[in-house]
């Protein structure tokens, strides 16, 4: 993340303010200015001005949480204020630039450590559940139980599918799914892709399967998103999946 700062000026922040590249001048430190609200703070929002202003702020919020950037709010609001008022920036660039690789380093050894924990609980979780009424296990480590059997179609790689499905992580944490509820309702549509266009996990547990199936997956780290796992997830990830087939193409 070279330049977090300007980055974050541009893809987060969607062109709506001005870019913080002003910030890498190399100019004297004004005083500094009060210090921002805290999310507890009261605030009315009367203004089309405050609300579209507060608007922006959720959305730079929400591109924070789902990267995961802990980063403090009241210097974020503080770098804003500045480049909107004119103010000359506080640090130069050189300045956003150690910050930026020092954060990185911060960030990878973060992202070292949690892989370690996760790829850990992975295996014990995966040498435990194999010795449950009803696991499966196929080769390549997949496991696998059985909710419901099918009677139609059973994909192959070069097939499309429909598919409901429920994705979970070992802390029971839901990060992604087709429908809401204990079962999908009408206006939850499954979702189509092809077999191969998905992670490994999935792409060797629905040849296994026919329509009408459904199957809980417990998908080991490597055949999920491994050491890349993203936000949301994480690395090394083990992923539990009720997957549903509907149809095949």
């Amino acid at each position: 993340m070279r330049q977090l700062l300007i980055a974050m000026s541009l893809c987060v922040l969607n062109s709506c303010v001005p870019n913080l590249v002003v910030l890498a001048q190399d100019t004297e430190v004004p005083p500094a200015a009060p210090a921002a609200p805290t999310a507890d703070a009261p605030a009315e929002l009367k203004t089309v001005e405050q609300k579209m202003g507060y608007a922006i702020g959720l959305n730079i919020g929400q591109n924070l949480k789902r990267q995961q950037m802990d980063l403090d709010p009241q210097a974020i609001a503080l770098g804003i204020a500045h480049v909107l008022a004119g103010k000359e920036p506080l640090i130069t660039m050189e300045q956003i630039q150690a910050a930026s690789a020092e954060y990185d380093q911060i960030r990878e050894q973060q992202r070292v450590k949690l892989g370690a924990e996760n790829k850990a609980a992975a295996d014990k979780f995966l040498t435990e559940n194999i010795k449950k009424d009803g696991v499966k296990v196929t080769k390549s480590g997949l496991q696998y139980v059985v909710l419901k059997e099918g009677t139609g179609a059973t994909p192959t790689e070069e097939n499309t599918v429909s598919t409901h499905y429920r994705g979970k992580l070992l802390t029971g944490k839901v990060f992604d799914e087709s429908y809401t509820g204990e079962v999908p309702t009408a206006d939850e549509s499954p979702v189509s892709f092809g077999v191969t266009q998905v992670i490994s996990g999935w792409t060797e547990a629905l040849q296994l399967m026919k329509v009408g199936a459904k199957y809980r997956l417990f998908i080991p780290p490597a055949m999920a998103y491994g050491e890349n796992g993203p936000p949301g997830i994480g690395p090394n990830s083990l992923l539990i999946f009720d997957i549903e087939l509907i149809s095949v193409k």
